[in-house]
């Protein structure tokens, strides 16, 4: 698939019921996929993949044809956009869209088809909600020879002759039921004066034309915003000091109120990813000074011993930045260590590598936590991954050579 058909603001996801250890992936579909989480958009893929826009296009199309990704969300949408994909393919589109049917009548012994039989329930249900338009399946500016042929054309469908000798059981007074609604709705709407009386009583409802007028809007709209997005990233990117400096002072910012609710774990981290950012800043070095002593020290935690105090610094880290590499990875590591919430030690993992895609050590854990939830192909694909990093690792091709000898 080419990168300039793919919206750079989607959000790719995993097929639901994937089963990663089952896929049979090269090293870069496994790299992109595990990169792919229901938050990473397009946009940051093409840049923290490290193939470049192109490459990372054809890749994606390709996990897209092979059915482990969605690249839009969903497979199915309904007429107002909404995901269809567990629906019957009968009920794709149609107005009764995931409606309960009692399964009494769907499985009675009448003449009648599966589709004509919700179709009838639906109407018999909605009738009195309906409009008189709705009924006739006619637009509200329709001309009166238009109302004609709609109300012959609905009509035919629930005529009593047109089930003659055939057994409809308890969907004969149904039918009956809405034929006499239909005929309603066209009495009404027949007669100009009764009409206007009654589209007194609508509430605005937009035209086709009007709907297409809006739509066309919105992609216009869309349009512009991409382009608004493109354009600020390549002037981000011309100016990458700016852009350091502008992340870093939200970073400040996020520390100073932190500080201001006394939450001064929350404060210290932000200001250091700040000073990461800007590190000759004297507002930002004082700040840390101030919140520090407070805050306690991390790595003396972990030093000393105290994992589960550390775990939960690291965590309530996360919660004040999510983009600090550093405390997701920790955070990762202490949860395998303390045999807590793999998946989500695995989530946090994932994330630290979005953060830094060459951290080795993240790496290792990434493997360490596949490798604790059996999933034993992932994790030597990610101790492979560490190896092109650090070849000289004599501890890691060890832990490799055990793996495969497990997984023959």
């Amino acid at each position: 698939m080419s990168a300039t058909k793919l919206d750079p603001e989607a959000v790719p996801k995993l097929k639901q019921g994937l089963k990663l250890q089952d896929a049979s992936l090269s090293g870069e579909e496994g790299f992109l996929l595990s990169r792919i989480d229901g938050q990473v958009k397009v946009g940051d893929l093409f840049t923290i993949s490290g193939f470049g826009k192109d490459k990372t296009g054809q890749l994606l199309g390709t996990l897209a044809e092979r059915g482990l990704i969605l690249l839009d969300g969903c497979e199915v949408k309904g007429p107002q956009g909404e995901c269809q994909d567990d629906l019957p393919e009968e009920d794709r589109g149609q107005p009764w869209a995931g409606m309960k049917f009692n399964p009494f009548d769907l499985n009675a012994e009448v003449d009648l088809s599966s589709l004509q039989r919700k179709r009838i329930l639906y109407l018999f249900v909605e009738k009195e909600k309906l409009s008189h338009y709705q009924m006739l399946n006619l637009d509200r500016k329709a001309e009166a020879k238009e109302v004609k042929r709609a109300y012959f054309r609905v009509s035919k469908d629930f005529h009593p002759d047109t089930y003659f000798r055939k057994n409809l059981g308890t969907f004969k007074s149904k039918i009956e039921s809405i034929f006499k609604r239909i005929s309603v709705a066209y009495e009404i709407l027949s007669e100009p004066q009764k009409r206007e009386a009654y589209d007194k009583t609508l509430p605005y409802e937009a035209t086709a034309e009007e709907l297409a007028k809006e739509a066309e809007k919105k992609k216009f709209k869309k349009q512009d915003d991409r382009l608004k997005n493109e354009r600020r990233r390549r002037l981000m990117r011309r100016m990458p000091a700016l852009n350091q400096k502008t992340k870093a002072k939200k970073h400040y910012e996020a520390a100073l109120e932190a500080k201001q609710a006394k939450k001064f774990t929350q404060a210290a981290n932000a200001v250091r990813l700040a000073l990461t950012l800007d590190p000759n800043n004297a507002a930002y070095k004082k700040l840390k000074d101030e919140v520090a002593p407070q805050a306690g020290d991390l790595r003396y935690e972990e030093e000393m011993g105290n994992d589960e105090a550390a775990l939960k610094a690291f965590l309530t880290a996360v919660e004040c930045s999510s983009s600090d590499g550093r405390a997701l990875h920790r955070a990762a590591k202490l949860m395998l260590k303390l045999d807590r919430d793999l998946r989500r030690a695995l989530s946090l993992c994932r994330q630290a590598m979005v953060m830094d895609p060459d951290n080795a050590d993240a790496l290792e854990t990434l493997g360490d936590v596949y490798l604790a939830m059996g999933m034993h192909k992932n994790a030597l694909r990610e101790y492979n991954r560490y190896v092109q990093l650090s070849p000289l690792d004599e501890h890691m091709q060890k832990k490799i050579d055990d793996l495969r000898k497990k997984t023959k």
